[in-house]
């Protein structure tokens, strides 16, 4: 019904809402993808943020039945991956980043996909926890 990413924002409110790290373009369809997956096995989200933008945007889509976890850290880093390793065992494991844009090789992830925003401007990176 409505072209979003070419409504005429001002620049401020265009970064707010369709390009910057805090808009939440392609939230809901990672959402529709990891509620799918949790039919086979329950899904844990690790969230870069334990507040706003990713941990509370990514909790506003789930829906009362889901067998999705979101847990958010603040910073999220190496030591928070490992300690979530275990989780593997019995879950999808998926690590949602909004602001980091740079990954050490020696974290255990695996690259899954990346949610480009309008402009250019920013990304969603989302990995898998893995085992190296």
């Amino acid at each position: 019904m409505f072209d979003y990413k070419n409504i005429p924002f001002p620049e401020v409110d265009r970064g707010q809402y369709l390009e910057g790290w805090p808009a939440g373009w392609g939230i809901k369809e990672f959402m529709d993808f990891a509620r799918a997956q949790s039919e086979t096995k329950p899904v844990v989200i690790i969230a870069e943020g334990n507040f706003g933008m990713a941990a509370d945007v990514l909790d506003v889509f789930l829906k009362r039945n889901d067998k999705i976890t979101i847990k958010g850290y603040w910073p999220l880093g190496e030591e928070q991956l490992r300690e979530n390793l275990s989780l593997l065992k019995d879950n999808h494991v998926y690590v949602f980043f909004s602001h980091q844009e740079t990954f050490p090789p020696n974290w255990p992830l695996k690259e899954f996909k990346t949610i480009e925003k309008p402009g250019g401007k920013s990304t969603f990176r989302i990995f898998e926890l893995a085992l190296l």
